[in-house]
């Protein structure tokens, strides 16, 4: 009976057992069957809305041989910045109204602050497989890798913050050396709508957060003690070197993976504002102090002939300051103006160009890059070169200014978005598979004006993109105006984008107070404390909520507003709730 007893006790024991089994297997049955639930919902919302926050990581076709596929790289210009639309986004809408019957895709990859060397480059070699034809814009950012590595003017606290950190599929390989395992991790990723959700949380909903609740936004850069003359520039000349050295041997790798899956690339040259003086100019430290001394005699004879307008001695002068100094960013510019006065426009052009490489601060595309990625072209039959700079010198000679083609000294505006994506629609549309289909689209621009009125129709650009690319020149060039020795020009480019920003605006509270402040902060900057004191309280009187937010908002050198105009002798009393200029100032 006790055998009996303890073998059903056994049983007993067994079959809860075998009942747990089940249950175990079950949660992660659950947990899998939710998230593909999950998935289908995002997927269901995102037809249903076509929302971006319904958006995977990748909207590459699912179908991608039935598509002409291009790829986009560059920094900050090329993601747009201070354009209304990027070129990416002309250029898709120019295909696809010329070829209706090519199924058209564009991915634009560039990202504001990265550079092409070790940033967008390595993201290009991992995804040299995926495109038909890739586009190059080598942008402004080449220095960046040296300022980071060297941690140049970067707060203590901030060593650590690194500002170029981006995600990468892993490295191409042969695909019968593929980890089966990395393959669909990196698939997840880019498909998953609750992955695309959660970094995006991460990535920016977070750190918004954060910032929000902080008191302070953190400004990553000390400002830099800026003279008109220097020892050396931010990115020093002798990097130059490596720099021209570092981008030639990703452009030749990239060329060569491209070459084996028979992938195209277009690259160009970049144009930058030719009318903006250099942020400071580099002595050579090695001259004799007889040279030196001749250098500054004919350096300030030619300056002063220059503002007299006297052009054929400024010309002169500036000319035998070069001979002994070639490389000063100052000189050249201005002998280049005089060129401009005395209408030799190619010589001017020479000069100002010169001016932009030899630039303290660095933030200008060099010929450096330009030279390098036209010899690469030369070299690979499937390296295509687009010179953009005679493009737009063309728009110059044909009645352009060049306020209308740069938003500041680095980055096109809109009109200047349409010419490059024009003339890449160019170069493009004479390779196949848009060679052998029928055009008779005219890529040349003969009315300016009337193609940017067509464009901003057509892509849908309305005030608040004129309002917020406004806001953003308004935040450039109070930031950068500290690393310019010439600031006069940066605070009159702010007081002309504060207009432009006001003049796009509903005229809320929020934006009327927004205007106050960077009024105020403008004329902080320039010395006018007492009148900076008057707008920032008017700000106040307006909306206290907005303004303490505004002030707490940070120019794109990262420095809070708040701290810059504490910073110029102007602070904030709460028990008046006045702005008051500080008595040691």
């Amino acid at each position: 009976m006790n055998r009996i007893i303890a073998k059903r006790k056994s049983k007993k024991k067994n079959s809860s057992k075998k009942r747990k089994i089940p249950f175990v297997l079950m949660f992660p049955i659950i947990l899998v069957g939710l998230f593909f639930l999950a998935e289908l919902l995002l997927f269901i919302a995102y037809s249903a809305t076509g929302s971006s926050k319904f958006e995977t990581l990748s909207d590459y076709p699912a179908h991608p041989d039935e598509y002409v596929k291009i790829a986009v790289f560059g920094c900050s210009a090329t993601a747009g910045w201070a354009s209304e639309k990027p070129f990416a986004t002309i250029l898709e809408y120019d295909l696809k109204q010329t070829y209706p019957d090519l199924n058209i895709y564009i991915k634009n990859y560039a990202e504001t602050g990265h550079p092409f060397h070790r940033h967008q480059a390595e993201l290009m070699k991992s995804v040299i497989d995926e495109y038909d034809f890739f586009i190059i814009y080598p942008d402004n950012c080449e220095g960046r890798n040296y300022l980071i590595d060297t941690n140049f003017a970067v707060k203590e606290e901030y060593k650590k913050y690194n500002p170029l950190k981006i995600t990468l599929k892993p490295a191409l390989e042969d695909d019968d050396q593929k980890n089966p395992f990395d393959w669909c991790l990196n698939y997840f990723k880019r498909k998953s709508r609750i992955y695309a959700i959660a970094t995006k949380i991460k990535t920016f909903i977070i750190p918004s957060i954060r910032r929000k609740l902080s008191r302070t936004q953190p400004s990553f850069y000390e400002k830099p003690i800026v003279t008109e003359f220097s020892d050396d520039s931010i990115v020093p000349m002798a990097e130059y070197k490596n720099i021209g050295e570092n981008f030639r041997n990703d452009l030749v790798e990239i060329a060569e993976l491209a070459k084996k899956y028979e992938k195209t690339i277009i690259i160009t040259n970049v144009p930058n504002d030719e009318s903006r003086r250099p942020f400071f100019s580099v002595l050579n430290q090695s001259l004799s102090d007889e040279l030196s001394r001749k250098f500054d005699f004919y350096y300030n004879t030619g300056l002063k002939h220059y503002e007299e307008q006297n052009y054929d001695m400024a010309t002169e002068y500036f000319s035998y300051a070069l001979d002994i100094d070639p490389n000063v960013a100052i000189v050249n510019f201005l002998l280049g103006k005089c060129y401009l006065e005395q209408n030799e426009t190619e010589k001017a052009r020479t000069y100002l160009r010169r001016s932009i490489d030899y630039d303290g601060y660095f933030i200008r595309s060099i010929s450096l890059i330009h030279d390098e990625a036209k010899s690469v072209a030369a070299e690979k039959d499937n390296v295509f070169f687009v010179d953009l700079i005679s493009y737009f010198h063309k728009a110059i000679d044909d009645g352009m200014g060049y306020s209308d083609l740069f938003s500041d000294p680095e980055h096109p505006t809109m009109l200047g978005h349409i010419i490059i994506a024009r003339k890449i629609f160019s170069e493009i549309t004479g390779i196949e598979p848009f060679a052998s289909q029928n055009s008779d689209f005219d890529a040349g621009i003969k009315d300016y004006k009337a193609e940017l009125e067509h464009y901003n129709e057509v892509l849908s650009v309305g005030n608040n993109n004129i309002k917020v690319n406004a806001l953003a020149e308004m935040r450039w060039n109070q930031g950068m105006s500290d690393s310019s020795f010439y600031k006069e020009e940066f605070y009159d480019y702010t007081a002309y984008y504060i207009e432009k920003y006001y003049n796009y605006s509903e005229k809320t509270p929020y934006d009327q107070a927004l205007v106050l402040v960077f009024e105020g902060l403008n004329e902080a900057k320039i010395g006018n404390n007492a009148v900076a004191v008057d707008k920032l309280n008017e700000a106040y009187a307006l909306s206290q909520k907005d303004t303490l937010a505004i002030m707490k908002g940070a120019l794109t050198t990262g420095a809070p507003i708040g701290s810059e105009l504490e910073d110029r002798g102007i602070s904030f009393d709460k028990e008046s709730e006045k702005y008051f200029i500080k008595k040691d100032s």
